[in-house]
């Protein structure tokens, strides 16, 4: 049996919902306020959405929203559904920029993280606003995270070292930086500019005094 922290749970998840009752149209403000929460939290996947009723004149059909990592992916998985499904419409989705991609995090950012990788850029940040929140990598147990510049020691868990980057690191950071820049056009040297440091957990089992004498 896998022990904590030689596995990645994909578990510290949490589901919120919102209707109206009467039938109505509802603005999304607040359930995205609700859902952003889970941007930062817990196993890297981050938050998702579930709608219904936002075609309304294709009531009877499942509506698929794909991103694909490139264009290979987007041949094969468009094989698939001609093969499989019976397509009515298939178009691009609108999409507009967010300038919080890039930016900080807010509280609980890498929660109870058993693997994977954050990079926290912390671009456009107002004056006097943190890198991150508090209570950042509670419970992290694996995996790591590359941030940006300077940040608040104090909201981070006892847990964590702090470290420079390796060479090998910094190869792997650079992969990361020149995806982001491709994707939204941002300025590699820009980024790069500033230092980077890496966050892991000192241990596997950040918890494990808790239950069992050392």
């Amino acid at each position: 049996m896998l022990r904590e922290g030689e596995i990645r749970i994909p578990s510290g998840c949490a589901i919120a919902a919102i209707i109206d009752r009467k039938g109505g149209m509802i603005n999304g403000s607040e359930i995205i306020k609700s859902i952003s929460l889970m941007h930062d939290r817990s196993n890297g996947l981050g938050g998702g959405f579930a709608a219904y009723g936002i075609y309304p004149e294709h009531r009877d059909e499942y509506a698929f929203h794909i991103f694909f990592e490139n264009a290979q992916a987007h041949q094969a998985c468009e094989e698939f559904l001609f093969r499989h499904f019976s397509i009515d419409v298939a178009e691009r989705i609108p999409t507009k920029k967010v300038e919080s991609i890039g930016g900080g995090a807010g509280s609980f950012l890498g929660e109870y993280m058993a693997g994977g990788t954050i990079v926290l850029l912390g671009l456009n940040l107002k004056r006097g606003e943190k890198l991150f929140g508090t209570h950042c990598a509670s419970g992290m147990h694996g995996g790591k995270m590359f941030v940006r510049g300077s940040f608040p020691k104090e909201n981070l868990s006892p847990n964590i070292r702090i470290s420079t980057l390796t060479p090998r690191d910094r190869k792997e950071l650079e992969g990361y930086v020149r995806k982001y820049c491709r994707y939204f056009e941002a300025d590699y040297d820009g980024i790069m500019k500033k230092p980077f440091h890496k966050l892991v957990p000192e241990t596997s089992r950040p918890y494990a005094n808790l239950y069992t004498a050392e």
